[in-house]
């Protein structure tokens, strides 16, 4: 700050050194200080005026300070603290001007003021100098004194006033000088308070295109802001008294419809601001003293100013596939989510938005992106990810997404982070791993989205393109997320070991998993593996029939697993031995191997890359009838009464090992026959022949001899039966009472004479010799029964033989 002094010439003038600015003397002509007596003053005089101050006013005489408040309202300041006023002198006339002379008198001199320091009284005086408060008032005062410039008798004068006012006052008007200085630093009429206001007020980043501040000018009563608003929503701020120095405001942008999305908008800032009245009007006194005075503050328009944010953002879009793993024949899908790159030096992260045309809605700037299928791979892509496209890759499927509404209409929600599916609509021909790669490219996008791809400024006529220079993005090729794999479909073929099982028998599957051209690769590179799961399954019926879906009355019994060898293509996998359980219910007539692959039995890194499929059930070369022994019956067929007979047992078809634990055994019982149609019951048994004979092999088995003492039919009944490790028995087959294969014929054995001789009951016996004629002729009767009866028929026989 300059402040421009100039030394007036020499007066001869009447001064009053020492003597503050003092209201008209009204002595009646008296001497006072060395001074002529004065005329007493008219009523118009200056002296009649005395406003507000401290230590002021007509008769004070204690180096005080205040203004005059003229007839008309204008607020009038002494040029000099030294000086008397005229008393016969009216109100001076006042013309505006660019310097104010200065004083001498009595050692204490004022230099002439202009320039900034001026410019400073001014600003003062319109400012603060409007006023009836006395401090203000005072402060103002010792303000445009302190702010002249004199000799040292001038700024002795000038501590006597400060001390008159006190400290207190003196700082307010400190507070004035200083804020003075700042607006005269500033500008003067450029600055806070002058006439020019520019954009440079206004602050946003390209980073934050849609918020930013400005600076409000001091003394504004009134902003207004369009295609915006203020932090709290509104679009107009008012201050009573006008806005303090250093207010600022926030703004948030609001761009406004467009036919075109241009990366530019306008965002413009209209006001109103009470400013100084500036101008200095100065009152000569002549040799007496002089005043100064200046306009009151006026409200002035802001004029328009604005901004043209750069919306410039860069659109991205990520995807993860709606199935990892799809069927041969089902249509590829995706996921895919569109957002903003980070924000950047000349870009912003936020998408690119508007107001719609009915000034309300919001809709979001449409973005096209384009998606490509890449594929089939034997390996996954994402196993060696690249930033761009390798050379030949081969192209399953192409197809694009406009964030959009159905109707072509801008969507009105932030698209920002939506997860969209997308269904190609394009069906898998082919086995193999395939990669999604997502593209936005600047130059192919929707109509309104056009313009000079490179604008630095506005271009009202081509419009800007709001996408960085020549833009292009994509998500890059074999990203995590966005493989796709078309399963494997299983082949393999199968065939049991045996096709006849009894309890206890052993027997394997072996599976047949033929060679495969394309067979996909795991993250090791290698063969993926593939896990069959064997389910045997007991069938009831007496037919076997082949089937897709497994009955409801087959019986699970157990599971078997086979895993292929990745080193190898085609291969022959044969499961472990599987048992027939010894526990097998009598009325399971066939078992049948039934080959799945789940996926949830593959092992980890093979899980979804297989096709689920089980063979059929009940395919002839999976199943095995289950056999059991089977026992027919000879028994003697006749016997004289007293002679030993028995049964015996032929066993047939398949009998247990040893090594499965369970024994096969059969039983014989013998029946009295009855008349009419046969029957075996406890009431009529004759033998239990409950000692079991054990069968190891089919064979002949035959039972106990028993001897009848009676004569007539005698039925035989054999049970063939299982018993178990825990001691439990099922039979597996009791024979029909009254077969006749199982009757033996009893007949009383004749006694003949000395010349005779005795018939066998098939027929007669001849030649037995006169030895056995006699023997014969001594034993009237035989009863023989079981073996460990033995003594107590012969005891018979005894007395028999006595009598």
């Amino acid at each position: 700050m300059s402040i421009q002094i100039t030394r007036p010439p020499a007066r001869t003038k009447r001064f009053r050194a020492g003597a503050l600015i003092l209201g008209a003397l009204v002595l009646g002509g008296t001497a006072v200080g060395g001074m002529n007596t004065l005329a007493a003053a008219p009523a118009q005089a200056i002296d009649a005026y005395h406003g507000a101050g401290i230590n002021w006013g007509v008769g004070v005489h204690a180096n005080g300070a205040g203004n005059f408040i003229l007839p008309d309202g204008r607020f009038v300041y002494c040029a000099e603290m030294f000086i008397f006023t005229d008393p016969g002198s009216g109100i001076p006339n006042y013309v505006t001007a660019d310097t104010i002379p200065g004083k001498s008198d009595g050692g204490i001199e004022v230099y002439a003021t202009s320039g900034d320091a001026l410019k400073m009284i001014g600003f003062v005086i319109s400012k603060y100098g409007q006023t009836n408060d006395s401090a203000q008032a005072a402060a103002t005062a010792y303000a445009v004194w302190a702010m002249r410039s004199g000799n040292a008798g001038y700024n002795a004068q000038l501590a006597i006033v400060a001390n008159s006012i006190g400290a207190g006052v003196v700082n307010l008007a400190n507070s004035y000088m200083n804020e003075a200085a700042a607006w005269v630093s500033a500008g003067g009429s450029n600055g806070d308070y002058g006439g020019m206001w520019d954009s440079n007020y206004i602050n946003a980043s390209p980073e934050k295109p849609y918020e930013g501040t400005i600076k409000v000018p001091a003394g504004s009563t009134q902003m207004t802001i369009e295609n915006g608003s203020w932090a709290d929503g509104s679009t107009t701020k008012t201050w009573n008294g006008g806005a303090p120095a250093g207010t600022q405001l926030s703004w948030v942008g609001i761009p406004p419809s467009n036919e075109k999305w241009d990366k530019y908008y306008r965002v413009s800032f209209t006001g109103k601001q009470v400013v100084p009245g500036l101008d200095v009007a100065f009152g000569d006194g002549g040799g007496w003293q002089s005043s100064i005075t200046s306009g009151p503050p006026r409200e002035r328009e802001l004029t328009r100013i604005y901004l043209d944010p750069d919306t410039t953002w860069a659109p991205s879009v990520s995807s993860l596939v709606t199935s990892e793993f799809i069927k041969k024949g089902e249509t590829f899908s995706d996921t895919i989510t569109f957002g903003s790159l980070p924000a950047d030096i000349g870009r912003s992260d936020q998408w690119r938005w508007r107001l719609a045309e009915d000034g309300v809605t919001k809709e979001w700037m449409p973005i096209k992106a384009k998606g490509t299928v890449y594929g089939p791979y034997i390996s996954d892509p994402a196993l060696n990810p690249q930033p761009t496209i390798p050379v030949g890759a081969p192209v399953a499927a192409t197809f694009e997404y406009s964030v959009l509404n159905e109707d072509g209409s801008f969507v009105t929600e932030d698209p920002t982070g939506k997860q969209i599916p997308i269904d190609t609509g394009i069906k898998s021909k082919e086995q193999g791993y395939y990669t999604f790669v997502w593209e936005i490219i600047g130059d192919d996008q929707h109509e309104a989205v056009t313009g000079v791809d490179d604008c630095v400024t506005p271009d009202r006529e081509a419009g800007c393109r709001v996408f960085p220079t020549n833009y292009y993005f994509s998500d890059g090729f074999g990203t995590k997320g966005e493989t796709q794999a078309v399963k494997m479909k299983p082949e393999f073929n199968t065939e049991l070991s045996t096709h006849e099982l009894t309890l206890g028998d052993t027997y394997t599957d072996a599976i047949t998993v033929p060679e495969r051209q394309n067979w996909l690769r795991d993250d090791q590179g290698k063969r993926h593996t593939q896990t069959l799961t064997g389910t045997a399954y007991l069938v009831n019926t007496p037919e076997l029939v082949q089937s897709a879906e497994i009955p409801a009355d087959a019986v699970a019994v157990g599971t078997t697993k086979v895993v292929t060898d990745p080193e190898e293509n085609g291969q022959v996998l044969v499961s472990e031995d599987l048992m027939l359980d010894i526990y097998t219910p009598l009325e399971a007539k066939h078992l049948t191997m039934v080959w799945c692959v789940v996926d949830a039995d593959q092992e980890p890194q093979s899980q979804g890359i297989w096709e689920e499929k089980c063979d059929d059930f009940g395919i002839p070369a999976e199943s095995a009838k289950i056999v059991h022994p089977d026992v027919t019956t000879k028994a003697v067929e006749a016997v004289w009464t007293g002679e030993d007979a028995h049964d015996t047992a032929i066993v047939t078809g398949h009998v247990p090992s040893a090594e499965s634990g369970v024994k096969t055994e059969v039983t014989f019982e013998v029946y009295e026959a009855a008349k009419g149609t046969p029957v075996c019951t406890d009431e009529n048994r004759l033998f239990n022949l409950d000692t079991p004979v054990e069968v190891t092999k089919p064979g002949e088995y035959p039972s106990e001899k028993v001897q009848f003492t009676t004569v007539g039919d005698k039925h035989w009944v054999e049970t063939l039966k299982y018993v178990y490790p825990d001691e439990t028995e099922k039979v597996i087959k009791r024979g029909i009472c009254g077969l006749p294969d199982e009757t033996t014929k009893v007949k009383e054995r004749p006694v003949l004479a000395l010349t005779g001789a005795m018939g066998h009951p098939t027929g007669l016996a001849y030649g037995l010799g006169i030895t056995g004629l006699l023997a014969a002729a001594g034993t009237s009767a035989f009863v023989i029964a079981r073996k460990r009866h033995a003594a107590a028929f012969a005891a018979s026989n005894s007395r028999d033989c006595e009598g």
